[in-house]
């Protein structure tokens, strides 16, 4: 179980970037509505930023993904190499912001994307976080940074965590043992309810800070990696800020 919060904060270190002229918005739509729905569009602003929707995998470590979650993955790799080889440098995603982590489980993730290249498997059957996979693949050419609300971001995490805890606590006790459900589906809900409660002040918050990093670095295209329930949100501030944005969705995360 705790394999999912582990998945949840795996992320890669950055890569030089090689300067590339990014096409107009008009034509990164067309090109990412072949994998998926573009659902809006701002045609002015600078940068110019590409929100993924994604579904986070739910397990424990690095496991087989459904059909379902295999073709996501699959969309989502073939839009972001687009996005690379048409200027997109500099990535944002779900961790808190600052120096993402090169080493512990992060590594682990690494070294079973390299097994998995080398074996000549099919990287979209397993639960890796695709931002460790994008990083490695594009190495050299994508940059992945955390640009989560520190603070919020490790509160949704402490919340998470005691829900797992309920949970494998109602999978291992016994007959009456503790307390009983009622009173853990009030605890569960509750902490729901809070997490929820935080879903677009992260949106804002994440978007806000990868526009920060890319003016501070200069970068003219990005590309925010989001749970899509965050994208609504993430959306609305970067075109309060004057940024060129598309929101997209892989077609196989409305089915």
């Amino acid at each position: 179980m705790r394999g999912l919060l582990v998945l949840f904060l795996l992320l890669a270190a950055a890569c030089e970037s090689v300067p590339m002229k990014p096409r107009d918005p008009t034509s990164v739509a067309t090109a990412l509505a072949t994998w998926g729905e573009v659902r809006e569009i701002e045609r002015e602003g600078s940068p110019r930023v590409v929100i993924i929707a994604d579904r986070h995998p739910i397990g424990a470590g690095i496991t087989f993904l459904p059909e379902g979650h295999r073709r996501q993955q699959k969309e989502q790799s073939r839009a972001v190499a687009w996005l690379v080889d048409n200027g997109y440098r500099l990535m944002g995603c779900e961790f808190a912001k600052g120096p993402l982590p090169t080493d512990g489980p992060a590594e682990a993730h690494r070294a079973s994307i390299r097994e998995v290249l080398d074996e000549g498997d099919d990287l979209d059957r397993w639960s890796h976080f695709q931002p460790v996979r994008y990083e490695w693949i594009h190495r050299g050419s994508l940059r992945v940074v955390g640009v989560e609300d520190p603070d919020l971001y490790a509160a949704d995490v402490r919340d998470l965590e005691s829900i797992l805890d309920i949970r494998e606590f109602r999978r291992r006790r016994s007959g009456s043992e503790g307390p009983d459900d009622a009173t853990l589906d009030a605890r569960e809900k509750a902490l729901l309810g809070r997490i929820r409660s935080h879903v677009d002040a992260r949106g804002r918050l994440a978007a806000s800070n990868l526009l920060d990093e890319a003016a501070r670095t200069g970068a003219e295209a990005v590309i925010l990696f989001l749970g899509a329930a965050h994208c609504g949100a993430a959306a609305g501030e970067c075109a309060a800020r004057g940024a060129a944005v598309t929101v997209w969705s892989p077609a196989s995360l409305r089915r």
